[in-house]
Order: C-alpha cells, then structure tokens, then sequence
C-alpha cells in the first residue's frame, strides 16, 4: 500500500525551483494556442501590486501586454508564465554564463479575473536565485519582461456523457459526474485557485449538467504559516457553496522532515473556519479519513468515478498516483503538474 506523500527535495535544488514540468515545447505551444496566444516576442508588464501571502511567499500583480487585445483570454487555468531577466539583474550574472535567464511561475489568478482587470498574479516562494530577486527588488512601477504563458491545462472537467433511467428521461443528474480531489503541496497550490473557479464557472453555466458537485481541497504544509492561498481557497468555497457545489477543504500540517506533526488545534484564523486542518502528510489513510469518509459516507473506501489532480514536488507528485490508484481513481482520471523543488 502506498504511504504518506513526502514533502521533500528530489536530486539537486534548481536555482528556480517553480519552473512547471512540462513534457517538451511541442505541448507548450499548443497549449498557447488553446489559451488564445502563440509563441511571441517578449513584452513589459508592469507590477502594480505585491502583497506577503504567507511565511516566505510573494504574491505579485502584473497589467497584461498592451498589444494583447480585450475580451480574450490570455492564458488557461493551471497555465505558467515565463519572464526573461538580463544576466546583470543578478550578482555576478548570477552563474548564468551572461545568458538571458528564463524563468516560469504558475498563475494564481484565473483568467476571469485577468479579462475583467487586465492584471495577472503569481505567487512566488522565496527559494532560488530569481525567487529571491523578486522578493527583494521588485516593486510597484517596475517593468519585467513577459516570454508569455504556456504548459498544460486546462483541468477540464467535462459533463458526464453517460445516462441512466430515470423519470426526466435519463437527463444527467447532479451527482452522477462523481467528483474531484485536488491535492498540492507546498507553493503547488497555486493552479488550485482557477482550476476551482473554472468548475465553479461551469457548474453556474450549467447548472443541470452532470458536473461535479464535490471536491476535495487537500494543501500539505509544514507549518500553518505557510499556507499560501488559502484564504482565497476559503472565498471560492464559500462561492461553490451558492451554486451547489460542495467543497472540503483540508489543511496537512506535516511539521517538516524528521519533526512531529503540530497540533490540529493551531489556530488558523488567516484561512477561515471552513477549513479542517489535520497533522500529517496526506497518506491513504488520511484522505480516506477526512475526504472519503465525510463526501461519500461511513464505510466508503474508494473515491470511485473521481478525477484527481495534484501540483507539488516531484517526488511527491511521483508517490501521489499511488495513492490516488490506491482510492480508486483510474488512470485516466488522474492528472498532475511537478515543479522542480
């Protein structure tokens, strides 16, 4: 049986540790196209906001290309951006062999908010060398230089297509579409916010769709305080809940490597009250206990007909199918995005 989810560092740390694996360029560029953008010239963004989002994270605020026009979405959920720095952002040019340096963070804000605003954010842990200069350097006024978005996405969550007796003639039915876990570690959690509003969006678009009517949010951390997002995970719950759509929002406080788990009594008043929060890593038998049990009732053991998505550290990511084969979500159900960390 597989165990916990390991929140650890894989093979040597990156001095970017949030460039998103993505299986080569080819899926990249037609995952532009998908998005509405291909491959183009770099372009200024301008920040215009930077707020602390947790213990050692970021979140920054950009304006959209100019050239790039109304009404179209830039980028899809679950999609990275990439900016380009000159080698003397850095000191010494930073070992980059005096090459512009490329670097990619997921959105965090779903491209709803984008087309309305004209913004886009990143959340960004302090922890490499460009991590680090945007922490420390970047303010409001400043211009950086967008490559553009790419990666995999969306998170599609299609209706069901199959039907069953029924009075209404076999139409779908709320529920029959299962539904879905997504589970992050770290600062992995930041696609979980549009892949969430997206569902959020369809369901509200379609609200006789067989769509899926639950999820369940499960976000490992250390320590509370770096619970990045989820007041903003709290908000869409709460906005899921007006559309019947039932969202379980866990928090794992891990407690680090070789440490004891802290109390899941700790006080979590940044995240809001719908929150469970739990010590220890989501293991099999955690999720059974606090996603299962609660969303399909005592005695359930297999998350059957779910779809299951997890971002996090490659080594958790690579552990994770185990454990989601090991709750019944088939291979084709099961998604994932590993950053280098």
């Amino acid at each position: 049986m597989p165990g916990a989810l390991p929140l650890r560092q894989v093979g040597a740390l990156d001095p970017s540790p949030y460039n998103v694996a993505v299986e080569n360029q080819q899926c990249c560029d037609k995952q532009q196209q998908h998005a509405g953008q291909g491959r183009a010239a770099a372009a200024l963004v301008t920040c215009v906001g930077v707020r602390d989002e947790a213990e050692g994270v970021k979140t920054f605020e950009f304006t959209v290309p100019h050239t790039h026009p109304a009404q179209k979405h830039l980028y899809a959920a679950r999609q990275h951006a990439t900016f380009v720095f000159p080698p003397d952002h850095f000191p010494g040019g930073g070992g980059t062999s005096g090459a512009p340096v490329q670097r990619s963070w997921t959105v965090s804000c779903h491209p709803d908010h984008t087309e309305h605003k004209r913004t886009f954010t990143v959340a960004i842990k302090k922890a490499g060398l460009v991590s680090s200069w945007m922490h420390d350097h970047v303010r409001p006024g400043q211009a950086l230089r967008l490559q553009g978005f790419a990666g995999e996405g969306p998170f599609v969550v299609a209706p069901a297509t199959s039907t069953s007796g029924g009075g209404d003639g076999g139409a779908p039915r709320a529920g029959e579409a299962g539904g879905v876990l997504l589970l992050a570690g770290g600062i992995g959690v930041t696609p979980l916010c549009p892949i969430l509003q997206d569902l959020v969006n369809e369901v509200r678009r379609q609200p006789r769709a067989a769509l899926p009517r639950r999820v369940a949010v499960v976000y490992a951390v250390r320590r509370a305080a770096q619970a990045a997002l989820a007041g903003e995970l709290h908000k869409l719950a709460e906005a899921a809940r007006d559309v019947g759509v039932d969202v379980r929002l866990v928090l794992a406080l891990t407690g680090g490597e070789g440490g004891s788990a802290p109390p899941a009594s700790v006080a979590l008043p940044q995240v809001g009250p719908r929150w469970t929060v739990v010590s220890g890593r989501p293991s099999v038998a955690l999720l059974r206990q606090h996603v299962v049990e609660p969303m399909m009732g005592a005695g359930e053991a297999q998350l059957a007909g779910w779809r299951a998505y997890v971002c996090g550290p490659a080594g958790m990511v690579a552990d994770a199918d185990g454990v989601f084969a090991a709750l019944g979500v088939p291979p084709e159900n099961r998604h994932s995005d590993a950053f280098n960390f």
